[in-house]
C-alpha cells in the first residue's frame, strides 16, 4: 500500500477527498489521507509560502511518502511561482504551467523527492467537477435541467472550462441560493459519481490515472 497525502486548500476538497477519492484509491492500493493546508484551524485559501511548507515537510516525513496537491486555480495568489506567465495562458496551458513550476520549486528545495510529488491544479475552481451531471446537479439543487445544460453550454460542454470572474461556484449559487459549497458540494460529488466526474472532466482524470498507479510495479 503507498501512502499518499493529499494537500487540500479548503473544507470542500478535504471531504471530498476523503468521502470519495480515498476509498476509491485504496482499491488501487494507494492510501490517501487528505490535509488541509496550513495551521490548525485554517479556513481554506492558497497562500504559495503555507503550501510550500507543507510540501516540504510531508516529504521530508519518510521516503515512502508521496505528496500531490489540490488547489484552484480560480482566486490563486499573485505569490505562485510561474503566476504571471501562467495568466498570460488559456486556462488549460496555465494550470498545466503552474504545476510545472510548483514542481521545479520542489524539486530544488528537495531534490531527493522530486519523484514522490505530483503538483495539481483545478482548472478553475472544484465545483466546475459539478456540472459533469447535468440533470444530477439539476435536480439536487432543485432547478429546471435547461438552466444547468444552458450554462454548460456556453462552455463548449466542458464543465471543466466553466468559469467568469464569479468561478463556478457562484454559478450554482445564482441557480440555486441555498447551495452551502461546504456542505453541498461533497455531497453532489459522492451523488454524481467519479466515473461520471472523470468521463466530462479530462484534467482531472489525468490526475486521477496518475495517482491510481503509484501502487503499481514500474
Amino acid at each position: 500500500m503507498v501512502d499518499l497525502h493529499i494537500i487540500v486548500e479548503g473544507q470542500t476538497e478535504q471531504t471530498f477527498v476523503r468521502e470519495l477519492l480515498a476509498p476509491h484509491l485504496g482499491h488501487h492500493g494507494v492510501f490517501a489521507v487528505p490535509r488541509l493546508v496550513g495551521k490548525p484551524g485554517h479556513k481554506g485559501g492558497n497562500s504559495f509560502p503555507a503550501a510550500r511548507t507543507d510540501i516540504l515537510a510531508t516529504l521530508k516525513q519518510r521516503a515512502e511518502i508521496y505528496c500531490t496537491t489540490m488547489f484552484d486555480y480560480y482566486g490563486l495568489r499573485s505569490d505562485w511561482p510561474g503566476y504571471e506567465e501562467a495568466r498570460a495562458q488559456p486556462s488549460a496551458a496555465a494550470v498545466s504551467l503552474l504545476a510545472e513550476h510548483l514542481h521545479a520549486e520542489i524539486a530544488r528545495r528537495l531534490p531527493s523527492a522530486a519523484d514522490r510529488f505530483i503538483p495539481y491544479f483545478q482548472r478553475h475552481e472544484f465545483e466546475a467537477l459539478l456540472f459533469a451531471e447535468p440533470n444530477s446537479l439539476a435536480q439536487n439543487i432543485e432547478v429546471d435541467p435547461k438552466r444547468v445544460t444552458e450554462l454548460l453550454s456556453r462552455y463548449g460542454g466542458e464543465p471543466e472550462a466553466i468559469n467568469t470572474d464569479k468561478g463556478p461556484s457562484r454559478h450554482i449559487q445564482e441557480l440555486a441560493p441555498s447551495f452551502k459549497k461546504r456542505i453541498d458540494g461533497p455531497l453532489l460529488a459522492l451523488d454524481i459519481g467519479l466515473a461520471a466526474i472523470r468521463g466530462r472532466c479530462p484534467h482531472f482524470d489525468t490526475w486521477l490515472t496518475r495517482l491510481e498507479a503509484l501502487a503499481r510495479p514500474t
